[in-house]
């Protein structure tokens, strides 16, 4: 496991969770001590970005199936139970479940992507 997650290009990228405040400027909690990718971000305010996890590609791409409460305590994966427009997340962590909206994934053109 060490060995895949030392070499891994996807575990090399910057990750973050990004929450926007009252202000529009952005809350950027880094989830990995790489570098600074995503400290343009706490100044901007003309860019809507949803709250959650990303990771930079050169820009800011969400990723949908992970969820985090905001103090990036426990991390929400998608369990099932599809109920309209809601679906079961679970965390790996403490066994919490919550319901969520299960909205569709964005795609080009709505800022997350």
């Amino acid at each position: 496991m060490r060995l895949m997650a030392d070499n891994c290009r996807l575990f090399q990228k910057e990750w973050v969770f990004l929450r926007r405040n009252l202000s529009g400027k952005y809350n950027v909690v880094p989830l990995a001590a790489r570098g600074r990718g995503f400290d343009w971000l706490k100044g901007e305010r003309s860019r809507s970005l949803a709250d959650g996890v990303y990771i930079d590609f050169g820009q800011p791409v969400r990723i949908d199936l992970i969820e985090s409460t905001v103090d990036i305590i426990e991390f929400f994966y998608p369990n099932g139970r599809f109920r309209g427009k809601k679906m079961e997340w679970i965390s790996y962590i403490s066994g919490t479940r919550r319901e969520l909206d299960a909205d569709p994934l964005p795609g080009p053109g709505d800022g997350t992507a």
